[in-house]
């Protein structure tokens, strides 16, 4: 006992705080270990999920697109929109990538853990020359799994790092747009292009200069000095803020400073090359082949747009894009009235301000609108309908329509904004007759052939 004791007198006491102190680093040791052991069924579980859920948003998107075009002329929003659409077929493939191979490393570990002593040459039958070829070039399970596990880390940290590539641009023109929108507002009498191209220096100048003087500094480093700092640390920070930089550059300098310069930009510039071109290529790309089919639009061809009764329907849901042009209730009529239908289309704002004349006190590139100080009347409806109508001219058969009656119409199944005639349909021959609609003179022409068949 006696000895027992004085072992324990001999042993120096360790202060209650630090012992403390030692506990919590050990903990947040201990925690930061777990989780960076068993981080692969974080990504697995987020991989997976998004993966799976982004095989609806390119069709969502689409049919925002669709709709944007339908309703306005839309450039910005129709843009951001097709960048979404790439943006997004990069991250199915990208996190498809990903949950293959980190399936594939679970799979290698599994089975390195029902054999543990992985290859037994020994048992295998080739001779001493194809086993020393073969032991070269096959790695074991836990090898391959290793790099498999560095390949899906890799991956997932890069596909964070171009989303937020992507975000950090969408925020530059976030932040940019509304100040020019501004400026046009506050200052009309100066052309856009110039507070565009204004705007344009004040974000991409400093941008530029931080990166040529980086460039400079590595070269010459001897040009380094207080002064230089004072100068160049705001305009850093700046080009953080603009290209919200703080939240990817740990990544990308991560990256950077492990992997080759070339491999790392030339896989970036691919992959952001791939998402940039790829609304060019939906927009540009296009090829058919029907060669023999008529692809254009003529008195001989049935467009299944121009006939309610052909519209597409998929779950109950209108085919929108087919709203963009003219239509009548059917193919064959029986009725006393042709019921024609006219979208209204921003596009055509440009040719109503031509056409809107002096009675019409307001106007705006988004369309016809009022001023606060004008009350919406029957008579200013009638000059906003009248020149909505002067775009089109309409003929039947032979007969040229000019005075036909004009009525506001929301089409009752997409509230897509236009126009309602009605033709008469008194004096029309049993069979084939062509109904024609004209905007602008002759530019645009649609020919809507129909069958009239008298009750």
């Amino acid at each position: 006992m006696t000895q027992i004791n004085l072992e324990k007198s001999s042993t120096p006491e360790i202060p209650p705080e630090q012992t403390t102190e030692q506990t919590t680093e050990q903990t947040a040791s201990s925690a930061h270990q777990t989780l960076t052991s068993r981080n692969w069924e974080l990504e697995l579980l987020i991989s997976g999920a998004v993966f799976f859920s982004l095989f609806q948003l390119p069709g969502l998107i689409q049919r925002s697109i669709e709709d944007t075009i339908l309703q306005t002329t839309g450039n910005i929003i129709t843009t951001v929109l097709l960048y979404a659409k790439a943006l997004s077929y990069l991250l199915i493939f990208n996190l498809g990538g990903h949950f293959l191979l980190r399936g594939y490393w679970v799979g290698l570990l599994g089975l390195a853990s029902v054999f543990p002593q992985e290859i037994i040459w020994e048992k295998l039958p080739y001779p001493a020359l194809f086993q020393d070829v073969y032991k070269t070039k096959i790695r074991s399970l836990t090898e391959t799994a290793k790099s498999v596990d560095d390949i899906c880390r890799m991956i997932f940290g890069f596909t964070f790092l171009l989303l937020l590539l992507m975000l950090g641009s969408g925020f530059l023109y976030a932040v940019t747009t509304p100040i020019i929108f501004a400026l046009e507002l506050l200052f009309p009498q100066v052309n856009t292009v110039i507070w565009t191209v204004a705007m344009f220096c004040v974000v991409f100048i400093p941008i530029f200069l931080v990166s040529t003087m980086n460039s400079l500094l590595i070269r010459k480093p001897h040009l380094d000095s207080p002064r230089l700092r004072r100068w160049l640390s705001p305009m850093i920070s700046y080009s953080l803020f603009l290209m919200l930089g703080q939240l990817y550059n740990s990544i990308m300098f991560t990256l950077r400073s492990n992997v080759a310069r070339g491999k790392i930009y030339g896989i970036i510039y691919f992959f952001m090359g791939c998402v940039m071109l790829a609304p060019l290529g939906d927009l540009l790309l296009g090829y058919n082949r029907h060669i023999f089919f008529s692809q254009n639009e003529s008195a001989l061809s049935m467009e299944a747009a121009y006939y309610e009764n052909f519209r597409q329907q998929q779950d109950n849901e209108i085919d929108r894009t087919l709203l963009r042009f003219p239509s009548i209730q059917a193919d064959v009529i029986s009725d006393a009235y042709i019921r024609l239908f006219l979208p209204y289309r921003s596009n055509d704002n440009d040719s109503l301000k031509a056409r809107i004349g002096a009675g019409f006190r307001g106007f705006h590139k988004e369309g016809l609108y009022l001023p606060k100080s004008v009350e919406e009347t029957d008579s200013t409806r009638q000059i906003a309908l009248a020149a909505l109508a002067s775009i089109y001219t309409i003929s039947l058969n032979d007969s040229l329509y000019s005075s036909q009656e004009f009525f506001f119409h929301k089409h009752p199944q997409t509230s897509a904004p236009g126009l309602l005639t009605y033709i008469p349909t008194r004096g029309l021959h049993p069979g084939k007759n062509l109904l024609v609609v004209r905007k602008f003179g002759k530019t645009v022409e649609y020919f809507i052939p129909f069958y009239y068949a008298p009750r």
